[in-house]
């Protein structure tokens, strides 16, 4: 597989998707926006539960706030 340094569209993933060497991972984040005076804005949220309902056939999910050694910024609102 070429190296690529940028996205792909769906026909390009379609022609690819059956290679072993594949590998494709979902890292859906939401922003939930919290209640005025919390202290903070948002808090981000996995997908996990849009990747459990539906995701591309082989894919599997990656949690980025629960793999990140870095922990989440604190932004005061």
């Amino acid at each position: 597989m070429a190296e690529r340094d940028g996205l792909i569209d769906t026909a390009e993933l379609r022609a690819i998707l059956a290679q072993p060497e594949l590998r494709l991972f979902d890292c859906t984040t939401y922003l939930e926006y919290q209640p005025e005076g919390s202290g903070v804005p948002y808090i981000a949220v996995p997908g996990r539960h849009t990747f459990e309902t539906a995701h591309i056939p082989g894919a599997d999910f990656l949690d980025l706030q629960a793999s990140s050694p870095i922990p989440a910024p604190h932004f005061a609102s």
